[in-house]
């Protein structure tokens, strides 16, 4: 369950933020994992709990990688009265993680940023953006191109 009832001393059970279990392992695990684990009752020796064990379940996944192209790639903090460009519009870039999870990715999932506001300065034309991910998906590699022009004009009025 996502929560358990707990029966104890007042002052050690409006002080609970977490319940503890044993500690397990498993190692080289290639299948969907599924176990009981018994809740950890040395911590909070007065406290009676409403199970006694619970319920995880993980899903396995072999790693692998996938070119994910086509992202955009988004100005952000651009100050008024300039307009800016940047040169390629796209990137495109590799995710590491789960099969099913990285099959499932698609370059909407993926924030390319060129920071103005941080990063720019008077008469640099080229700049690396930063990347984020989901944060399920492992990591990331092979940006390209790394780096991208910026164009800043002053807008006319």
């Amino acid at each position: 369950p996502d929560s358990l009832d707990a029966a104890g001393p007042k002052e050690v059970i409006q002080e609970m933020k977490f319940v503890s279990t044993i500690r397990d392992t498993y190692l080289l695990q290639d299948i969907d994992l599924s176990d009981n684990l018994k809740i950890d009752k040395k911590s909070r020796s007065l406290v009676e709990y409403s199970q006694a064990t619970i319920t995880i379940k993980q899903n396995i996944e072999p790693v692998s990688e996938r070119i994910i192209s086509e992202i955009p790639v988004k100005l952000i903090n651009v100050l008024p009265n300039l307009r800016l460009f940047v040169n390629p519009t796209t990137v495109a870039l590799t995710v590491i993680g789960g099969v099913d999870r990285i099959a499932a990715v698609n370059s909407e999932d993926i924030f390319v940023t060129i920071d103005f506001a941080k990063q720019w300065v008077s008469g640099k034309n080229y700049y690396e953006p930063s990347v984020i991910v989901p944060k399920d998906i492992l990591d990331w590699q092979d940006l390209s191109p790394r780096n991208l022009e910026l164009v800043v004009t002053k807008e006319i009025n």
